[in-house]
C-alpha cells in the first residue's frame, strides 16, 4: 500500500513533463533528457510503477467461468444467479504462479453481480484458483427435496499434484442469502466424492470423500494406494456434519493403471455398514 501511494503521488508530480514528452514523441520532435525534461533515469522508473500498475489490474481481473440461475432451481424469492469465476489465463502456467483464489457470486441484480461474493480459500488459508465445476445437485429426497449448489475450485504451485476445495451452497429462504453446509474439504487429484440423498433405512443424505494415503518409502505417488474414506450426514441444522472415517482394507488403482478413482462404488457396503455400527 505504501508503494502504491508513493508511486501514485510521483506520477501527479511528473505528469506535465510527461504530457510534454508524449506531446512532442507524437509530433515526431525530439526530445531532450536534460532537468527539464524526463531524464533517463525517469523514464526507467516510470516503466517499472507502468509494469507494477500492469501486475496489480492483472490480479483483479476475473473472468467468467459459468453462470447458473437459481430462481426456478431453489425457488428463490428474487431472480438470483450465481457465478463462478477466476482471474483470466495469461499463459500455460498462469494459476501455477498466481495465488489469487477463484471467486464465487451470487446475485439477483445484474447491475451488481459482486453482490454476495465467496473466495475460495479454506480455512488455513490456502488458496484455490481455478474453477473446476458449478452445477446443482439433489442434497435429500426422501423428506422434503431439497436442492443446492456445488463448487470446485482447485489449487496448483504449491503441492505436489493438484488439491480440490469442495463446497455446497443452499438458499435460507426466510433471510434470502446463501450459506455453505459442508465443512472445510480438501482433496487431492486422487480422490474422489459422491453425494447420496438418501440411503435406505442409514441415512437422510450422505456425502462422500475418499482420498488416498501415500506412503511415499513403499509407493510411487500414482502407484495403487489405501483410501481413506471420511463420510459426512445430513443433520437436522441442516448441513453436513462429519461423522465418521476409515481406511479401506484394500489398495485402489491410481493413475499409473486407471484414468480415473473409482473406490466409493466398491465401498460402498462398507460404508452401509460402517453407518449401521455406529447408528
Amino acid at each position: 500500500m505504501k508503494d502504491y501511494i508513493s508511486n501514485t503521488l510521483y506520477l501527479l508530480k511528473i505528469l506535465p513533463l510527461l504530457i510534454s514528452f508524449l506531446s512532442s514523441t507524437a509530433e515526431g520532435k525530439e526530445t531532450k533528457f536534460n532537468n527539464s525534461k524526463l531524464d533517463k533515469t525517469e523514464v526507467t522508473k516510470l516503466a517499472a510503477i507502468t509494469k507494477a500498475y500492469s501486475s496489480n489490474k492483472t490480479t483483479s481481473e476475473y473472468t467468467e467461468v459459468i453462470t447458473l440461475p437459481l430462481k426456478q432451481v431453489l425457488n428463490t424469492k428474487s431472480d438470483w444467479h450465481v457465478t463462478a469465476s477466476h482471474l483470466k489465463q495469461e499463459n500455460g502456467n498462469f494459476f501455477e504462479t498466481s495465488n489469487v483464489p477463484a471467486k464465487l457470486c451470487f446475485w439477483s441484480d445484474i447491475a451488481n453481480q459482486n453482490q454476495a461474493c465467496f473466495t475460495a480459500i479454506d480455512d488455513a488459508s490456502f488458496s484455490y484458483q481455478e474453477v473446476i465445476k458449478l452445477s446443482t445437485i439433489t442434497i435429500q429426497s426422501n423428506k422434503e427435496p431439497s436442492k443446492g449448489i456445488i463448487f470446485v475450485a482447485m489449487h496448483r504451485g504449491q503441492t505436489l499434484g493438484k488439491v480440490f476445495n469442495i463446497s455446497i451452497w443452499v438458499y435460507d429462504n426466510k433471510k434470502e442469502i446463501f450459506c455453505n453446509i459442508l465443512p472445510d474439504i480438501r482433496l487431492t487429484n486422487q480422490s474422489e466424492y459422491n453425494i447420496y440423498p438418501s440411503i435406505k433405512n442409514v441415512a437422510d443424505s450422505i456425502f462422500v470423500t475418499a482420498d488416498r494415503i501415500w506412503n511415499s518409502n513403499e509407493e510411487n505417488l500414482y502407484s495403487p494406494h489405501l483410501f481413506e474414506i471420511r463420510i459426512y450426514k445430513y443433520s437436522n441444522r441442516n448441513i453436513y456434519e462429519f461423522y465418521g472415517k476409515y481406511v479401506t482394507k484394500k489398495k485402489y488403482l491410481s493413475f499409473d493403471d486407471a484414468d480415473n478413482i473409482d473406490v466409493i462404488g466398491p465401498e460402498f457396503n462398507n460404508i452401509q455398514k460402517y453407518i449401521e455400527n455406529i447408528l
